[in-house]
């Protein structure tokens, strides 16, 4: 953006960018997914243990809200949006091997809900930015990790291989 600005160039409207980001945003997903499977096997031929070998790996997870800024306010949890990462613990630059986000938030289910309708995300038709119901947990640094492990697996093991991890809470 500074680089735009220092060069005269009007920067692009919120609208705009959220139209562009519609228009690339698979497309990037397909990239990093094709990018963390490089690193995974990269990662794999310098694993100590051999390629077949589980690899030590640490996660945590970070939220849009500190789930202690509802405490009483809400009996529910104030975060709507969360990350959870995995690193490796192989090499000296900790490279991520696995990401998982959730979110709470869908802007089709609040317009319908407007008209008077009930629904539920995430599974209402049309595209639903919500990854998980309202009332499901995103607390749990439990489900997350088990969660990014699952696809992890499926995305770069044909065999079930075991991967060491240790999950840091903080």
């Amino acid at each position: 953006m500074h680089t735009s600005t220092c060069m005269n160039v009007p920067p692009p409207s919120s609208c705009g960018l959220q139209k562009t980001s519609y228009v690339v945003g698979d497309a990037i997903t397909i990239l990093n997914q094709a990018d963390l499977k490089k690193q995974c096997k990269r990662i794999k031929t310098l694993n100590p243990g051999g390629p077949d070998s589980g690899i030590r790996a640490e996660g945590d997870g970070r939220y849009n809200n500190p789930l202690y800024s509802g405490v009483g306010k809400t009996p529910f949890q104030p975060a709507t949006q969360s990350t959870y990462i995995i690193c490796e613990n192989v090499t000296k630059s900790k490279k991520i091997i696995a990401v998982n986000t959730q979110n709470k938030l869908c802007k089709k289910a609040s317009t319908i809900r407007a008209t008077g309708q009930e629904v539920r995300c995430p599974y209402h038709p049309g595209k639903c930015t919500a990854t998980i119901a309202p009332e499901d947990s995103i607390g749990d640094e439990k489900e997350q990790p088990d969660n990014v492990l699952q696809s992890y697996l499926r995305r770069e093991y044909t065999s079930a291989t075991l991967l060491q991890m240790e999950t840091v809470q903080l």
